[in-house]
């Protein structure tokens, strides 16, 4: 449903969609090109544009208006790499609405794509299971992921690589979110146990290129000037690392603190900085 409530769509067997205007109390089926049945729909915030997915690897992107599919989307349909896990292909409209992220592949990623053409904006994120739940913060810069093997990860969105440490659980996920001033982050449980963490801080002085080199490594990925993504080799991530650990204390830089935490040899971190 639109966020006006002007707008219902659902989603039926045999790729069949049905847009219902409940102002005007019209509706229309519409056939889309698939023929597998309909397991997710997500509309935009203005309601105007729609994602459908299916058990397949396929999305489809709709003008709502218009009830077709995105004309620049035909020739290259978003898509995952593999096929869904139960439920179909899950999609997020980001908080700018200019695009959205899809999940629950077996491909392990979470893929980004245009909201107004459907082609791919950016690197996706690879994890070690499927992704199962997905949110972003209320200002738009992080992206908490939570995968099948009840680890729970934070991403920024301005590099796509990894915020922070991940966070592995006892049990499966069954929901995410954030404060409303996005400092908080929050995991339920299947269990019922809620866990509750403080997020690193997202702005501040501009981040040293050693840590930014120990990020890409720690992410085990790359983004080339080409924007292609290379693995990091063992011996950078880590030279990078003891740059990070040699840089100067600083009281009133508390990044500072947490970058050297997160440096630091798990087996021998302090008590996690403020």
């Amino acid at each position: 449903m639109s966020r006006d409530g002007r707008i219902v769509v659902t989603g039926h067997p045999n790729g069949m969609l049905v847009f219902h205007d409940l102002v005007h109390e019209a509706r229309w089926a519409v056939k889309s090109r698939s023929k597998a049945e309909v397991l997710s729909l997500t509309l935009n915030p203005d309601g105007t544009r729609l994602v459908s997915g299916s058990q397949d690897a396929l999305l489809y992107l709709w003008d709502v208006k218009s009830r077709t599919e995105v004309p620049e989307s035909l020739a290259r349909t978003p898509r995952h790499a593999d096929s869904s896990m139960a439920g179909g292909v899950k999609t997020l409209f980001a908080q700018d609405a200019q695009q959205f992220l899809s999940y629950n592949s077996r491909d392990l990623r979470v893929r980004s794509f245009s909201a107004q053409t459907g082609q791919h904006t950016a690197p996706y994120l690879t994890h070690t299971s499927p992704v199962t739940h997905v949110v972003q913060t209320p200002e738009g810069g992080l992206l908490l992921t939570a995968e099948l093997d009840n680890r729970v990860s934070l991403w920024s969105l301005s590099r796509y690589l990894p915020a922070s440490v991940g966070f592995q659980l006892n049990a499966s996920v069954v929901s995410l979110d954030f404060s409303a001033n996005g400092r908080k982050a929050l995991a339920v449980e299947k269990t019922g146990e809620v866990s509750v963490w403080s997020l690193p801080p997202s702005e501040g002085l501009p981040l040293p290129e050693c840590f930014l080199r120990f990020a890409e490594g720690f992410g085990r990925w790359r983004l080339t000037s080409e924007n292609v993504l290379q693995v990091m080799s063992y011996q950078v991530f880590d030279e990078a690392r003891r740059e990070v650990l040699a840089l100067p204390d600083d009281p009133t830089n508390p990044q500072i603190a947490w970058m050297k935490w997160l440096a630091a040899d798990p087996d021998e971190r302090a008590e996690r900085p403020e």
